[in-house]
């Protein structure tokens, strides 16, 4: 007799449907599982007739063939264990096969029975409610992400033993909690106020945060660029219960975020990979692609510190997914789209010694070294980067003066917080969405909502002629002047707006 179950494997970060399939025959004491399994999945053999015996029931003694379909399609991770479990079960007459009909099930499961939390809650729940499932098991530590992701009843159990005495009718399981917590949430805040001085930056942040708009700061070491950018996802707002899962499925997918326990992310992430990152591990990639980096950094913050030392080739793979808000991955068996939408934040020095336009004949770089040192990023790629910005050295007469000072510091945090909430609830208004924001404005769009008056266009058109600016820059000048008119409270754009968004754009701005 065949016995089957219905589980799913991940694609990306979706879940397509695998039918598990058992027979046991023959006299030979053999278990065999077909249809591309991994590594994994081979070795789950193991585990499954451990957790079988040592939950009190007891593994064929006959050949034993389980197939895994559709049978093109590769199957990784241990997820599959709980299912082949059931499967056997069934096929050896101890539990009944119509108990699996129309339910999906997946889980991990350790040699003594216990059920271990696995990746892909979310995509799982979505696939469940597309294909009009019953009902989805799954470990308890999964079942609450994937409780409130969709409208399908979910069961959480613990072990072998409860999910066998549950299919049964033995017990009953009630749906879990759907709590929405941060891991996040105790860490200690970082505040503008914690940096003295760089006030053209900590206004660029402001923007930034406002917009949803990239950053490159360029400055000697030392000038607090890292300690800027730290501070950029503090002044955005919690995440929205849509992108709080969006975020939670990529990094489960990622198979870097599971532990026992469970936690629905409301803090924006902040990636900040060393400039030794491989193409793969930004972009995302693999035999069995996974998300990388700038997927990691998904309505949060991607922080490039050393820009310039990036290899070419990585740097020149942000161009798509700063312009797409996705990125795609091509293997030869299909492709994968994996979700993109960051705010970029780089930091450079303005040279290979970093002491350019500091003191006087403190940088001994050469013409060609600081040449060949910005040729390193590309035009197009900086065409991308909405805002430039200059961050000097502070002076230690004025360092001084603070660590001497016992007045306390004005509150530039909070302030600032205040005029982005009100900036992105009027975008939200705009586009009647709050996932949208300046930054995402189609070209169409821009004419639409950025228009200006007749000096202002006299303006750009003169600042456009003059510096060569590409169609790509004089757009993304109105997408932040829209910004800068948002956090003013102005419907229009005014010519001082322009004239600021303007300011980040033109060359040799950080020449002081």
């Amino acid at each position: 007799m065949v016995a089957a179950a219905n589980c799913a494997a991940l694609l990306g970060i979706e879940a397509i449907g695998v039918r598990v399939e058992a027979q046991i025959f023959g006299n030979l004491r053999r278990f065999s599982i077909v249809g591309l399994p991994d590594g994994v999945v081979k070795e789950s053999k193991d585990r499954i007739r451990c957790a079988i015996e040592n939950s009190g029931f007891s593994f064929p003694t006959r050949e034993v063939i389980v197939s895994l379909s559709p049978a093109s399609v590769p199957k990784a991770g241990a997820a599959f264990d709980l299912p082949i479990a059931l499967s056997i079960l069934c096929a050896e007459g101890q539990l009944e096969t119509k108990v699996l009909e129309r339910i999906l099930i997946l889980g991990e499961l350790g040699l003594d029975g216990s059920l271990k939390p696995i990746p892909g809650a979310f995509a799982v729940s979505n696939y469940a409610q597309s294909e009009n499932f019953r009902e989805i098991v799954l470990p308890s530590q999964t079942a609450s992400l994937a409780a409130l992701a969709g409208n399908v009843p979910v069961r959480a159990v613990t072990s072998l033993e409860q999910a066998i005495h549950y299919l049964r009718g033995e017990v009953e399981l009630a749906e879990p909690d759907t709590v929405m917590t941060s891991r996040l949430a105790n860490k200690e805040e970082l505040l503008l106020d914690d940096v003295i001085g760089q006030h053209s930056a900590k206004r660029a942040l402001e923007i930034c945060a406002a917009g949803g708009h990239n950053l490159l700061m360029v400055g000697p070491p030392g000038a607090g660029k890292t300690m800027l950018a730290k501070r950029l996802p503090y002044l955005l707002p919690e995440l929205a219960t849509a992108e709080a899962i969006e975020v939670t499925q990529i990094h489960e997918l990622a198979k870097r975020d599971i532990s026992s326990e469970v936690a629905l992310k409301t803090t924006r992430p902040f990636r900040f990979p060393h400039h030794s990152t491989s193409l793969v591990g930004l972009i995302g990639g693999g035999s069995i692609p996974t998300p990388g980096e700038i997927s990691l950094a998904h309505r949060g913050v991607l922080f490039l510190d050393e820009f310039p030392e990036y290899p070419r080739s990585v740097l020149e793979s942000l161009r798509e997914p700063l312009e797409n808000k996705k990125i795609t991955i091509s293997r030869a068996n299909g492709k994968l789209e994996f979700p993109a939408d960051f705010i970029l934040v780089a930091a450079m020095n303005p040279c290979p010694c970093g002491k350019r336009y500091t003191l006087p004949r403190a940088c001994k770089c050469d013409a060609g070294m600081i040449t060949r040192y910005l040729n390193k990023l590309s035009g197009p790629l900086l065409d991308r980067i909405d805002l430039h910005v200059w961050t000097p050295q502070l002076p230690l007469a004025k360092l001084s003066e603070v660590t001497t000072s016992k007045e306390k510091p004005a509150v530039e945090h909070h302030t600032a917080l205040k005029r982005i909430q009100a900036a992105r609830a009027v975008q939200a208004k705009r586009f009647d969405t709050g996932l949208r924001l300046n930054a995402h404005l189609r070209s169409n769009e821009a004419r639409m909502h950025c228009l200006l008056d007749q000096q202002s266009q006299e303006v750009l058109l003169a600042a456009a002629e003059r510096f060569s600016l590409s169609a790509r820059s004089y757009t993304r000048v109105l997408k932040v002047a829209r910004t800068i008119a948002d956090l003013a409270h102005s419907r229009q754009i005014q010519i001082t707006h322009l004239e600021e968004a303007l300011s980040y754009r033109l060359p040799n701005h950080f020449e002081g």
